[in-house]
Parts: C-alpha cells; structure tokens; sequence
C-alpha cells in the first residue's frame, strides 16, 4: 500500500555570493538552491563536513563531461525533431 503525506519540504535558497560569504557546513543530505550570477540555478547537498565552498554542485561532473567533449558537429532544426 503506498503512503502519501500531506507535507510541503521548502529548500533553503540563495545567491552565490551570499552562500560563499556565509560558508556553512552543509548538514549530510542537506540539499540547498544557488541562483548563480550567470542567472542560472543550481543545487548542492551536503556531507556533513564539507562547508559550502568545498562541495560541488550536482551537476558539476555531468557538464564537465559534457563540455570535454567535441561532437563535431553543429544542430540543425531537422536535430531537433
């Protein structure tokens, strides 16, 4: 039987620059909202040791693979579909 719960969870969520200047230790799975000054909005999560500074966002590794690769090529409209 699934259980559902009637509970709403709010991440904490904040500019770069204000996390880094505050640079709390990040309770273990503790997961936090940085709106970038590129615009963008990214997560980390905590280990409970590391301070803000010291982590990596989520998707850090993913858009370092990313932009390591060279496909070669450019997309067109007929790649989109």
């Amino acid at each position: 039987m699934e259980k559902t719960y009637d509970a709403r969870i709010k991440l904490k969520r904040d500019t770069n620059s204000n996390w880094t200047s505050k640079n709390p230790v990040l309770l273990r799975g503790e997961m936090i909202l940085v709106d970038t000054a590129e615009g963008e909005l990214r997560a980390k999560i905590g280990d409970g040791t590391k301070t803000y500074s010291q982590l990596p966002f989520c998707d850090e590794a993913l858009r370092n693979l990313i932009n390591g690769l060279n496909l070669g090529f450019a997309a067109t409209e007929d790649d989109m579909i």
